[in-house]
């Protein structure tokens, strides 16, 4: 975002930069985490502020967001380690999530983790997502096999 807000209003030829690959023993991280939603962040659309496609998003968003058009004329970038965010999800409502953001500097990388409070409504609503994105998996998994057992019991 630094980078972004440094070149605001300068023009320059595009640069392709090959996006950052997350290293396989951060994917094992990320795959071990079960009872919280976690990503893994890079900075790098900001490395290359001329890149036309970070450029379209942002014309996007100006263009629909009369919020996202004030915040992204103000420049406030702050780097965010810790907090708190209040997200809702049409499956399960508002939810109230503590994060940590765990820096991974020799990659450009950083951990992003969200937390709810123990036995909290947010706790109870991310254990309910969970259950139903399981439901989900185990739902589109007994269609594809009952889709291969159709197709199975046609070629007889």
């Amino acid at each position: 975002m630094l980078d972004l807000v440094r070149t605001s209003g300068a023009t320059r030829a595009p640069r392709r930069t090959p996006l950052p690959r997350v290293r396989p023993t951060v994917q094992y991280v990320l795959d071990a985490i079960t009872g919280a939603p976690a990503i893994v962040n890079g900075a790098e659309a900001g490395r290359n502020p001329y890149d036309r496609n970070l450029s379209d998003l942002i014309g996007e968003l100006s263009t629909r967001s009369n919020e996202f058009r004030t915040r992204w004329a103000a420049h406030d970038v702050r780097i965010h380690a810790t907090g708190t965010k209040r997200l809702h999800h049409p499956v399960v409502g508002d939810l109230d999530l503590s994060y940590e953001s765990f820096l991974m500097p020799d990659q450009g990388q950083s951990l992003l983790v969200y937390v709810a409070e123990p036995s909290s409504p947010s706790h109870d609503a991310l254990n309910l997502l969970a259950s139903y994105a399981a439901t989900r998996q185990v739902d589109s998994g007994e269609a594809r096999r009952a889709s291969r057992e159709r197709l199975t019991d046609r070629s007889h």
